[in-house]
Order: structure tokens, then sequence, then C-alpha cells
């Protein structure tokens, strides 16, 4: 508009036209930081999230190897072959308290 000589400016429309180009460019400044402040928050937020769902894969996998080993004993003695501690009457605790030493042991490494 003031380029442009469409319009017959006054002095008091030129000092109002400079203040609203003063606030234009204010208003566009503080849309700015706005936006940052905005975008950088949600970053934070999505690094949080994604550290949580970090420690949760973590502990299940851990809770996953703990678990196999036991399955594994326990698959082994269940198969139809000359295995040891079969003659005993004790050998299903006996092979239980292996299983479960196993997955105590991996519980301390882990």
């Amino acid at each position: 508009m003031q380029r442009s000589q469409l319009f017959k400016l006054y002095p008091d429309d030129e000092e109002l036209l400079s203040d609203v180009q003063i606030e234009i460019r204010q208003a566009l400044e503080m849309t700015n930081i706005s936006s940052n402040i905005l975008n950088q928050t949600v970053d934070a937020f999505g690094s949080i999230i994604s550290n949580n769902l970090s420690v949760v894969v973590k502990l299940l996998t851990s809770m996953t190897i703990i678990v196999t080993v036991p399955m594994i004993v326990a698959s082994i003695y269940g198969m139809n072959v000359d295995l040891p501690f079969q003659e005993r009457q004790h050998a299903f605790w006996i092979v239980m308290s292996i299983a479960f030493g196993l997955a105590g042991l991996m519980v301390y490494i882990f």
C-alpha cells in the first residue's frame, strides 16, 4: 500500500500503516517462536516415549530368555529316550531344581 498509489494516504494513515506493519512483524516473530517451542516439546515427548518403550522391550526380552531356560530343560526331559536321572524316584524334582537353578542364574546375570 505504501509503494502503490492506489489510495491517497494521509499522514495519520501512514503512521497507522507503519504501526500495522510493526504489529504484523511482531506477530510473525511470536508465531515462529511458539512454533519452535511446540516442535521442541513434541520432540522431547517423543524421546521420553521412545526411552520408555526401550525399557519395556529390554525387560520383556530378559523375561523371555529367563523363561526359555526351564522350557528347554523340560522339553529335553519330555522326550522318549534314555535320560539321566530317569531311574531315580525324585527325577522330576531334580530336573525342576536344575531348570529353576539355571533360571535363577539367568536372573542373577541380568
